[in-house]
């Protein structure tokens, strides 16, 4: 474009702007146009990010809400028996020494193999009342939640018997009855 085509937009524009009562337009303009644009992605960016983080949430909890309403009593006891006791449940299970005032009917411990010895730290399993060594059996219920020898739950999955009160953590509680 030539200075003088130039000049004469600029005083067209100038004319044209003082026709309309308005001020020429300076260069200042197009960094408020700017800062705006910025503003509105921005805010337009995080209410994407908001929008898929909520729908992620929702999906997650109907997901998980439709596998528990349709879930057999046998799948529910499948899930439990696979969790593990927590440290606290686990404390609550009562320990006896092996001797010869100790109700234990077993003489050997079904995990190892091995007999029990006088003065040995036995833990008995309130439901089925079998009895194991400590660290055997607390290994074991660290991953699973029944008895390893008649796979007995230890947890109570819906049947009111009061044996577990889950914590919502994936773990049960295990409460003496």
């Amino acid at each position: 474009m030539t200075a003088s085509a130039r000049r004469l937009l600029g005083a067209f524009s100038d004319t044209h702007a003082a026709a309309n009562g308005t001020r020429p337009h300076t260069g200042s303009g197009n960094a408020d146009f700017d800062t705006n644009m910025v503003i509105i992605l921005a805010a337009l960016l995080c209410a994407l990010i908001f929008a898929l983080g909520l729908n992620s949430i929702v999906r997650c909890a109907l997901r998980c809400g439709r596998r528990l309403a349709f879930e057999t009593p046998e799948e529910a006891a499948t899930r439990l028996a696979a969790t593990g006791l927590e440290k606290r449940a686990l404390r609550r299970i009562p320990v006896a020494v092996y001797g010869s005032g100790a109700d234990i009917p077993a003489t050997d411990c079904p995990i190892c193999l091995t007999e029990f010895a006088d003065g040995e730290k036995v833990r008995v399993l309130p439901r089925c009342h079998h009895g194991f060594h400590v660290r055997c059996i607390d290994k074991w219920l660290a991953s699973h939640s029944s008895c390893p020898t008649c796979r007995q739950s230890l947890l109570d999955h819906g049947t009111g018997d009061g044996a577990c009160r889950s914590n919502g953590g994936g773990h049960g509680e295990l409460t003496l009855a």
